[in-house]
């Protein structure tokens, strides 16, 4: 997404096991954007269940038209990242089960 260059602060809520919340604050592209992690017992030892959720509103109604072509790919970017981390962190290949894709909520 290299069109866009956006710098923000977030402000980050961690419950250790639960979940994490981040949202961004003071950005001059976004008229809100937040994002949450919940995390679950998995079904074996050693897996977990994680629930990914994603809320945003740009301030320019261009912006956001164009958003939704990207959503899509912005949030599997999101998730790849975070499942690279873990491999990097834990060593392991997550094994995981993914919904059939975004579901949107307007």
């Amino acid at each position: 997404f290299q069109m866009y260059n956006e710098e923000y602060t977030s402000h980050i809520l961690l419950e250790p096991g639960k979940r994490v919340k981040v949202k961004a604050l003071d950005s001059t592209l976004f008229e809100h954007l937040t994002n949450e992690w919940y995390f679950k017992r998995g079904p074996e030892n050693d897996t977990s269940w994680l629930d990914f959720l994603l809320a945003f509103q740009f301030k320019s109604s261009l912006y956001q038209g164009a958003s939704n072509l990207f959503f899509d790919e912005v949030v599997s970017k999101m998730v790849q990242a975070f499942e690279n981390r873990c491999c990097e962190k834990y060593g392991r290949t997550p094994r995981h089960t993914r919904h059939p894709g975004p579901s949107r909520r307007y």
